[in-house]
């Protein structure tokens, strides 16, 4: 279901699946504009409105929380979003709990730090399937998370972590098996921080077409200067 100007009626798929819980990404700054806008709807419907995200940091925490969201879920969300979902889901208490923020009497009250996620392997591949009413032509897959660039315009910096190329691997052949898709975005906003494994990436995803003799579309994004990386650029163009 859509509204007057194309968009997505979030009234419309209230009515026909009702959710107790609304969870929004915000991902990019210029997004929230339009996610404080669906968020105010779900507020007027009475339902909790959860959101995260990296523009979620500083003073805009405060002012997400007086736009409609009830919770912020500060950092990486996914241990996070499942104790939160849980907890609510069995009456308790998340008032406590580790990565988010509210308000209480007027006051944000932003809880401890979670510490950031270092075993990747425990994660579950995400299921597509799940998006009843999504049509995606490009797949979105995650690997590396941080930068080692520190761009005065940008907030996602840090520490470079990323799971074994295999777990990357594993996103685009459950996609290709299930969703019989062709053309993927891997989201990491530095691709080939990690060189040697970006190689390995690479010429697995180099093998693995040719086992299947099917020929994928990959977009990346990555720094001009890799183009002097004769190596590198040999390996993305066989991928």
């Amino acid at each position: 279901p859509k509204d007057d100007e194309g968009r997505a009626d979030h009234e419309a798929l209230q009515r026909l699946r009702p959710a107790h819980v609304v969870g929004l990404y915000g991902g990019l700054t210029s997004t929230i504009p339009r996610l404080y806008a669906i968020a105010g709807l779900y507020k007027k419907l009475g339902i909790l409105v959860v959101a995260g995200g990296q523009h979620f940091v500083g003073e805009n925490i405060r002012e997400a929380l007086s736009s409609g969201i009830d919770i912020v879920v500060v950092g990486e969300g996914e241990e996070t979003v499942r104790d939160l979902l849980a907890a609510i889901a069995e009456g308790r208490d998340y008032s406590g709990m580790a990565g988010i923020a509210f308000m209480r009497d007027g006051q944000v009250v932003q809880n401890r730090m979670r510490e950031p996620l270092t075993d990747f392997d425990k994660l579950p591949v995400p299921d597509f399937s799940l998006l009843r009413y999504a049509r995606l032509s490009l797949y979105p897959v995650g690997w590396t998370r941080g930068c080692c660039m520190k761009c005065e315009f940008c907030t996602v910096k840090g520490e470079v972590r990323c799971p074994a190329p295999e777990y990357v691997i594993e996103q685009i052949t459950s996609l290709v098996e299930r969703k019989n898709a062709r053309n993927f975005f891997v989201v990491d906003d530095l691709f080939g921080q990690n060189r040697l494994e970006t190689l390995r990436l690479c010429r697995f995803l180099r093998d693995y077409q040719k086992a299947i003799n099917v020929r994928l579309n990959i977009n990346v994004q990555i720094r001009l200067d890799k183009a002097r990386d004769t190596e590198l650029l040999t390996a993305m163009r066989e991928a």
